[in-house]
């Protein structure tokens, strides 16, 4: 008998290997396993196809953010000093462009993503 988890896997990848692609939303309160199966997913996935990334870690600045996505990048990301504004395009632009080594879309998995609060960073 499957498990809920492995029924929810399943529909998460699912999602991710349909055509056309659908993004997947993972909600769930606090302890209910968010965390482990994005990061279970990740290594189904391989960690040259996608990225674990703890918003809520990572999202107190734009600058912050996109310092998050350079540390555990598949794929190089420009690095840099600049301002809110530019950190936060140069993070857009790196979600709409990062390709995996067979120039594949690589799939972001944002933990906390209701974190990101773009508004209140002043970009």
């Amino acid at each position: 008998m499957p498990t809920l988890r492995s029924t929810l896997t399943r529909r998460l990848t699912a999602a991710l290997e349909a055509t056309p692609a659908r993004i997947p939303v993972l909600l769930g309160g606090c302890g209910a396993g968010r965390t482990t199966l994005l990061q279970q997913l990740r290594e189904r996935l391989g960690r040259q196809a996608s990225q674990y990334v703890d918003v809520e870690h990572a999202a107190t600045t734009p600058e912050r953010f996109l310092k998050a996505l350079a540390s555990s990048a598949p794929v190089p990301l420009a690095d840099g000093v600049m301002g809110p504004r530019a950190a936060f395009d140069a993070a857009m632009a790196f979600f709409t462009r990062a390709r995996t080594a067979g120039q594949e879309p690589i799939t972001f998995l944002l933990d906390e993503f209701l974190e990101l609060q773009i508004g209140r960073a002043h970009v």
